[in-house]
């Protein structure tokens, strides 16, 4: 075979593939921005609301350990003033 047809063949192999890679490639993109964009993203959209109530959820729990905490703190105010007022009553 001549060396220009395959050189000709080659070339326009290498055009057809390139074509078909370009090809795929944006209709991947176009796939993807659909569900950015919300098309097709009610899966998206239900873990976006369930992370939303998980996140709420955490925060009524650090409130509720803040208080917790709180309460901690002034029992050990409490018992730590009962101590020293029994040391000072034990006292001679």
């Amino acid at each position: 075979m001549d060396p220009d047809v395959l050189s000709f063949m080659a070339v326009m192999a290498s055009v057809a593939a390139v074509g078909l890679g370009g090809y795929t490639a944006i209709r991947v993109i176009n796939i993807v921005v659909r569900r950015l964009e919300g098309k097709g993203g009610s899966a998206l959209d239900g873990e976006l609301d369930d992370l939303r109530a998980r996140v709420e959820q955490l925060e009524a729990e650090r409130a509720h350990l803040l208080e917790l905490e709180e309460r901690v703190d002034f029992t050990e105010r409490v018992l730590a003033g009962e101590g020293q007022a029994r040391r000072l009553e034990a006292s001679p």
